[in-house]
């Protein structure tokens, strides 16, 4: 009775800092400290982060999705019963995307019950329709991206293929450069 009534104040905007009333739960095991996360609030204290309800699903992966990241390893290695850890939501959101991939290897490299890597959310094939047509060998880039990533067999071949697709985007964008600066003074002289 008591979970029902401050649930009822959290869903008018009432927020608890209380460790033992973010913890009390319903019969799935789902805390006011989950029910607080669907309003924006956010913590940081890895006891409430741990809570989770019956099948594994954490404050920490809640908060996730709402944007919230963390660099904590042992919180991103929490995981639901079916294996996705909070790093395999933070992939999804990008939140790798300017790390250094050997910081993260350990990360990267966890994988879900269905054999899905956390890299596999971060590496996603680009969208050849949702092309920007700023540069003249875009489509040639992505062609070459989407190759390199299908060959991705195993987690021990992305850095090799990472920074090879690092130097393919850094050559055709100085190939891009030249050519426009080119384009841009013929037009000029003619």
């Amino acid at each position: 009775m008591k979970y029902l009534k401050i649930v009822e104040l959290v869903r008018k905007g009432h927020i608890f800092n209380d460790p033992d009333i973010l913890k009390l739960s319903n019969e799935y095991g789902w805390t006011i400290a989950h029910e607080q996360t669907v309003n924006d609030w956010v913590t940081n204290a890895k006891e409430i982060l741990k809570l989770s309800n019956d099948i594994g699903w954490s404050e920490a992966h809640k908060m996730a999705e709402r944007n919230w990241n963390t660099n904590d390893i042992e919180i991103l290695k929490l995981r639901n019963k079916y294996g996705e850890t909070v790093a395999h939501i933070l992939a999804k959101a990008n939140y790798f995307r300017n790390a250094y991939p050997f910081k993260w290897k350990k990360i990267l490299l966890l994988k879900n019950n269905d054999k899905i890597y956390v890299f596999c959310n971060y590496y996603k094939k680009p969208n050849l329709n949702n092309l920007a047509t700023d540069g003249l060998f875009a489509v040639k880039l992505l062609k070459n991206t989407n190759n390199l990533i299908s060959k991705i067999t195993h987690p021990t071949s992305l850095m090799y293929y990472t920074e090879k697709i690092r130097f393919q985007a850094d050559f055709y964008n100085k190939l891009d450069q030249m050519l426009k600066f080119y384009i841009s003074l013929n037009n000029y002289i003619c």
